[in-house]
């Protein structure tokens, strides 16, 4: 049956609601999960939390362990979703998707042909910085929040995403090869989901990338950094003479530390900034010469940048 009935007596056409949030857009906007095939993707269960156990494609999503697919108790298709995600029933979770009234723009998530992962993250990026530059209120206060304004912004192409119900509004910051190709793409929520502050979109390869390319020109000083946020205050308070770049994480991969060492032998300088001591010495080892440094009392670029602080610390330490 394709059209049902809310309890308003509001009608529902069901194939419609299906083909608004159709699969596997609906749930990976929503879950941080990784693509394991071109269609597929898996990841932690938001149920029963365990790993690798939740996959969902273009025609059905299950858990393993507690929703496997021969389970016929509840459709594994969209609308399935949010009834089993949210303990519904049927026309409760057609409610929920926005049945009563047109869903908003925003969050109507198109279900494009299958592409490869690098198109899909153009495509996301892309969107997302054309959101932000449309003065996407929540994301842009945020970000004026925290030092970063529309010249960053620009230059690091940043955006904003709606990552579903779950996770809200997030910051994206996109990660660009040498040939100018999106490769992945962290993004911040802007509320963070219990302890979560931080997740990925799906497809996304940061091992071998590195954030702040697109930024990037080739002058004098190259300073190489822990987070994506640290990487743009430094830019932002040098007025954009210096190139800063991230490695992402507190973790760099070998891929990731040959590419830092191939673009600092393009640079007349380089200085590492990393609070913890062993990516310090991973990176102090791999980069000779450089000049490395520590946040004073345990403050990051960003703690400097909104306190007024960034611009003359660099200054002292010969970064300019």
């Amino acid at each position: 049956m394709n059209t049902e009935k809310l309890r308003n007596n509001t009608p529902v056409d069901v194939a419609q609601l299906k083909a608004t949030y159709a699969l596997p857009n609906f749930i990976t906007e929503q879950l941080d999960l990784k693509r394991v095939s071109p269609n597929e993707w898996a990841g932690a269960c938001p149920n029963c939390g365990g790993r690798d156990r939740f996959h969902v494609n273009a025609r059905f999503w299950f858990c393993r362990a507690c929703a496997p697919i021969e389970d016929k108790r509840t459709p594994h298709d969209v609308i399935g979703y949010v009834m089993w995600r949210h303990n519904v029933g049927f026309l409760r979770a057609c409610e929920i998707m926005g049945a009563q009234t047109p869903p908003p723009p925003a969050k109507i998530i198109p279900a494009p042909a299958p592409a490869p992962a690098p198109a899909e993250l153009n495509q996301i990026a892309a969107r997302a910085h054309a959101m932000l530059l449309g003065s996407h209120e929540p994301v842009a206060a945020y970000l004026a929040g925290r030092g970063i304004g529309r010249q960053a912004i620009l230059a690091f192409r940043l955006g904003a995403r709606w990552r579903g119900t779950r996770f809200g509004w997030a910051v994206t910051m996109p990660y660009f090869d040498d040939a100018g190709n999106c490769v992945a793409i962290r993004e911040r929520l802007l509320v963070p989901a219990g302890s979560q502050k931080i997740i990925s979109a799906a497809g996304s390869q940061f091992v071998g990338n590195l954030f702040g390319l697109q930024a990037w020109w080739g002058r004098h000083w190259l300073v190489v950094c822990e987070g994506e946020i640290n990487a743009i205050s430094i830019h932002m308070a040098t007025g954009g003479a210096v190139d800063a770049v991230s490695v992402g994480s507190e973790s760099v991969a070998t891929g990731t530390l040959e590419r830092i060492k191939r673009l600092a032998a393009s640079a007349g300088r380089v200085a590492v900034w990393a609070d913890k001591g062993r990516v310090s010495e991973q990176l102090g080892g791999a980069l000779p010469g450089a000049l490395m440094f520590k946040s004073p009392l345990g403050q990051d670029a960003n703690d400097l940048l909104k306190t007024g602080q960034l611009g003359a610390l660099l200054e002292r330490v010969g970064i300019t």
